[in-house]
């Protein structure tokens, strides 16, 4: 059993984990760093731009009640440890389905969902609005 819990510690430290230069990223792309940004219809809030099933499921995963209030989405510390609590999550769902996290992967699905991504073959060089935009900040060559 002692063994089991260094192999899973291990294998923690190697696993995908949002940067600061990440979160920075992820937030221009989808508010370009507006704190109080309303997007999709009033669905999306903050910075990030996170809907609420995510935000929800982010805190109930890390055994936190946070409301889903824009008091809430639009506060930079409460709204990052979300968003990286999520961003861990969808990092920890590819590995489980055998894909190797990366910034563009992790943000394909953050913007389309798990089963979106999986529909469009987790191809993260679709002609899309969003990925495009991901593209130009996230991608190493331009």
């Amino acid at each position: 059993m002692r063994n089991f819990a260094i192999l899973l510690l291990a294998s923690k430290a190697f696993a995908w984990e949002p940067s600061p230069a990440f979160l920075e990223k992820l937030a221009l792309i989808e508010s370009d760093g507006v704190c109080t940004a309303v997007g999709d219809r009033g669905a999306s809030l903050g910075r990030y731009q996170i809907q609420r099933s995510a935000w929800l499921d982010a805190c109930s995963r890390n055994g936190y009640n946070i409301p889903y209030t824009k008091d809430n989405a639009f506060n930079y510390p409460i709204a990052t440890q979300v968003v990286k609590w999520h961003l861990e999550w969808i990092a920890q769902s590819l590995e489980s389905r055998g894909r190797k996290p990366n910034d563009i992967l992790v943000y394909m699905v953050y913007n389309k969902g798990l089963n979106g991504a999986r529909r469009l073959g987790y191809n993260t060089q679709i002609d899309d609005p969003a990925m495009n935009r991901a593209r130009q900040h996230l991608c190493p060559c331009k």
